[in-house]
């Protein structure tokens, strides 16, 4: 069977774009121990600048920057302490964006299995990256697959007017 490239990777030429102004930056060694309160951080970051309102919004941000960083440190960086994942956020009114970079070599796209494809069902990876497609507005690998861009269209709301349940 002739493998088809996966339609939900995609893979850019050339550097991620700066998107909006930076609000955070951090870098962490490839540590899974250091994966969560990394999350943490960004969903306060992200709420603490007038986005992720609901509560579910916080949940699935979870889900999916804990994707992205896996893949970042177990798949880019091969768990390798002596790499580096840097993860930047920036924001506009319109919409934020979080750049996740890692030292590794990247990915063939022919090689991420298509969770679609019913052979792949119970393979062990190939979902993360369709788990970010759901729930985000747009998501590009870039530099052969080293760095990831999600970007995420919500209207900042006032950081420091209170939640409701509509938020």
């Amino acid at each position: 069977m002739v493998k088809q490239p996966n339609k939900r990777v995609a893979l850019e030429v050339g550097e991620p774009p700066r998107l909006g102004k930076a609000i955070f930056r951090q870098v962490i060694p490839s540590d899974l121990e250091l994966k969560n309160p990394l999350i943490d951080e960004l969903i306060g970051v992200l709420r603490g600048a007038g986005f992720l309102g609901a509560d579910e919004d916080a949940q699935l941000a979870r889900l999916y920057f804990d994707e992205a960083l896996v893949n970042a440190i177990r798949h880019g960086n091969k768990c390798d302490p002596s790499k580096r994942v840097t993860v930047t956020v920036s924001a506009t009114q319109a919409k934020w964006n979080v750049l996740i970079e890692d030292e590794g070599e990247g990915f063939r796209e022919e090689d991420v299995p298509d969770p679609d494809d019913p052979e792949s069902l119970l393979l062990e990876g190939g979902r993360g990256i369709l788990i970010m497609r759901s729930y985000l507005s747009r998501v590009t690998h870039y530099r052969g697959g080293s760095a990831l861009l999600m970007e995420k269209f919500e209207r900042r709301r006032d950081p420091m007017k209170p939640r409701t349940k509509a938020d």
